[in-house]
């Protein structure tokens, strides 16, 4: 691409300084001016040129002494100067026509000599678009959209809240409700384990209280109380009271 990079400009320069030290408005397409976090100036600045012809006569011009700066310029690299950190912004513009497409908002911005969007999708409705842009090309791209006719419909932009930048956002659906949460409790760890069991192996299974009985019979506790007498006598005196109950019997047997 036909991009240069100039490096060490004098804290004066103005993007018009530097369009007029590359050959002028004929040579250079676009100028952005490149700032710290601060918004201060950085010396530094990259050109968009219109033609290989340009960029040859502005790589001539590398070295060049201006106001006591060695002004440097060489082809723009965008793996040594992008910033990774930065995030992308979001534009978001309403008022879209349903027969207007992704590439007809893509090319608008385009044309209006903003940078290429990220990407560019819209809302479940199809009437808000979403054109993600770099941030330094967020605002230039919101006044070239805003108050846009397109299709007959004429169009509204502005910078999206957070979270905006969502594939196929739905921004008339309801948010979920404190009460509608509390209707079904959270499932607990014994619920979520008995829900992996399949069904038909559920009902065959026996329960664990029915196991349980199977095999552990039911203690029957000794009452030793003296009225009881099983309590109290012994395995003689349960003989003994056997022949004297049957001993008339015995007895007429002989």
């Amino acid at each position: 691409s036909n991009v240069v990079f100039v490096n060490n400009l004098p804290p004066s320069f103005s993007s018009h300084d530097v369009e007029k030290l590359l050959g002028g408005r004929t040579n250079v397409s676009k100028v952005t001016m490149l700032e710290t976090k601060q918004g201060a100036t950085r010396g530094q600045a990259r050109a968009d040129l219109s033609s290989v012809g340009a960029l040859i006569a502005a790589l001539d011009k590398n070295g060049l002494r201006v106001d006591g700066h060695f002004v440097s310029i060489h082809v723009f690299n965008p793996s040594r100067h992008s910033r990774v950190s930065e995030k992308p912004t979001t534009v978001e513009v309403r008022g879209v026509s349903p027969d207007t497409s992704n590439r007809q908002i893509e090319q608008e911005v385009v044309s209006g000599k903003a940078s290429a969007p990220i990407r560019v999708h819209r809302s479940r409705q199809g009437d808000v678009v979403f054109v993600v842009m770099k941030k330094s090309d967020a605002q230039q791209a919101v006044d070239i959209l805003h108050g846009c006719s397109i299709d007959g419909r004429v169009l509204s932009a502005r910078i999206a809240e957070a979270n905006a930048d969502t594939f196929n956002a739905d921004v008339s659906a309801p948010k979920p409700t404190r009460a509608s949460a509390m209707v079904e409790p959270a499932p607990t760890l014994r619920a979520a384990a008995s829900a992996m069991v399949p069904r038909k192996a559920a009902a065959k299974r026996p329960s664990k209280k029915v196991a349980l009985s199977a095999t552990k019979p039911t203690a029957i506790p000794l009452n030793t109380d003296s009225t009881n007498v099983a309590g109290t006598k012994s395995n003689s005196d349960f003989r003994q009271l056997f022949l004297e109950s049957n001993k008339n019997n015995i007895g007429d047997v002989e």
